[in-house]
């Protein structure tokens, strides 16, 4: 007479389970009841949305913690990277604190589901082990349960990483002040035309705008926005010179994250000028 031998049932060892979650057992025991009764993957910790990936590690859950703490890194390098670029710290400090509020989040929506799937997938490891029953609850009380250590060290990593970013953005704004024009007070916020018309004359102490709005007669500004993080500045004016009347136009490139503006193109009459010659009109308008 033969016989089958069907598939193995597992059915959760619930004392391996407590032995495994230890502190607040009743607590995750009725949130994974909540969510498989509501086919759910969201139930809230406040406790994980406070302190993130020090919680993780607290639960010793230390490939979330790690796949997290690495998800921040990558995330805030391309932030540092863009601003090295940019030379603004504004919306970047508001992009980190965006970034640690939203991992911050999802931690506190998903983080007992993340332990659920931990707890069971472990226990379930220790309950196949053919071992004594006092060897598989000294297994779950040694690698589950809680680790306060490991909260520690992720909370001294955390503060490493903040001290890093620190020292970043004083560089950043040691730029920014250090790529101002000379004049212009550090940390003030300007516009492309404030910043080609406030800039000084090296040697001189004049400002752009006042040598221009010395030489020409009906001068006017004009912005138009450039691809990328520069915007053209137009200034056209009159210029009066030996009973002649020209129509001179002065194009500048600026940089308004960075305050730093690059004449460009000069025309006279709308005739663009040539190296030389721009050269001499500017030498004989800013001397």
């Amino acid at each position: 007479m033969s016989s089958q031998t069907g598939p193995r049932i597992f059915r959760m060892d619930e004392e391996l389970v407590e032995d495994y979650i230890g502190k607040k057992y009743w607590y995750y025991i009725k949130s994974f009841t909540d969510m498989n009764r509501k086919q759910s993957k969201l139930s809230w910790n406040f406790a994980a949305f406070l302190f993130g990936v020090m919680w993780l590690a607290y639960r010793k859950m230390y490939r979330h913690a790690v796949a997290f703490a690495f998800l921040k890194v990558v995330i805030v390098g391309v932030l540092v990277y863009r601003q090295l670029h940019e030379h603004s710290t504004d919306w970047f400090l508001l992009a980190i604190v965006g970034v640690i509020f939203a991992t911050h989040l999802i931690i506190g929506a998903l983080g007992n589901q993340f332990y659920m799937v931990h707890v069971y997938r472990n226990v379930k490891i220790l309950a196949y082990t053919p071992v004594s029953r006092e060897a598989q609850v000294t297994g779950a009380e040694k690698t589950g349960q809680t680790s306060l250590l490991s909260s520690v060290l992720a909370l001294l990593a955390l503060a490493v990483v903040s001290m890093a970013l620190l020292i970043v953005v004083d560089a950043i704004e040691d730029r920014i002040e250090e790529a101002q024009p000379v004049g212009v007070e550090p940390r003030s916020y300007y516009s492309p035309v404030d910043i080609v018309s406030r800039s000084t004359i090296e040697g001189d102490g004049r400002t752009v705008g006042e040598v221009l709005e010395n030489q020409f007669m009906f001068g006017q500004w004009n912005t138009n926005d450039l691809e990328g993080v520069t915007e053209e500045v137009v200034y056209n004016g009159t210029l009066l010179q030996r009973d002649e009347i020209y129509e001179v136009t002065l194009v500048f490139e600026v940089n308004p994250h960075a305050y730093q503006a690059v004449m460009s193109e000069v025309l006279v009459d709308g005739y663009l000028l040539t190296g030389d010659e721009a050269w001499n009109l500017l030498n004989n308008l800013f001397k």
